[in-house]
Order: C-alpha cells, then structure tokens, then sequence
C-alpha cells in the first residue's frame, strides 16, 4: 500500500532517519517522503492507532509537516479510521484515507 500510494504523490519511501536519545542511538524508516511532508502509512487496523505519534515523530526529525494516510481495505469509514481522523483533525494534521 505505502509503495503504491507514494508513487501517486510523487514521493520516496522508507527513507531512513537517525536520531540520538539518552541511552544510545536508532533510526526510523518514513513511510512515505515528500518535499513538505512526512507519511506515516497505515492499514484501517487498531495497529494504526500509534499512526499520528509516528507522523509527528517523524516530522520532529525532518522539519516537515506530519500527515496520516490509512489505506481502507473494507471501503468503510471503521471505528480506527474514526479515531485515527479526529486526533488529527483536533492536532492539525494532514489525514487521508487511500
């Protein structure tokens, strides 16, 4: 899902990130880079709930604008994709569903 949506935007995926915390260092892979925006890919699982956390990391990272796009698998609008789109919304944050 995250190759197929990246190419239709004209982005990369999975470009790594480093990062330093207190105890060492570690990376993050985006799932999908643009110029102005980070992508943090997800099906419409409660797997996707830690999405917008993920998206705002990366941003931290990169001093590009976090966005959300979770990938509708059942072509209904689920109680995940509910949550997922109203913590956004209430954090101003780009959300899209593929």
């Amino acid at each position: 899902y995250n190759d197929k949506f990246c190419k239709s935007i004209g982005g990369i995926t999975e470009t790594k990130h480093y990062y330093n915390y207190p105890g060492g260092r570690s990376y993050i892979r985006v799932d999908c880079e643009t110029e102005h925006y980070v992508y943090e890919g997800g099906l419409d699982k409660r797997s996707s709930l830690d999405s917008l956390q993920q998206a705002i990391f990366f941003s931290t990272l990169t001093d590009k604008k976090p966005a959300i796009v979770i990938y509708n698998t059942d072509n209904e609008i689920g109680k995940y994709e509910h949550r997922i789109m109203q913590a956004s919304k209430k954090a101003g944050i780009k959300f899209l569903i593929y």
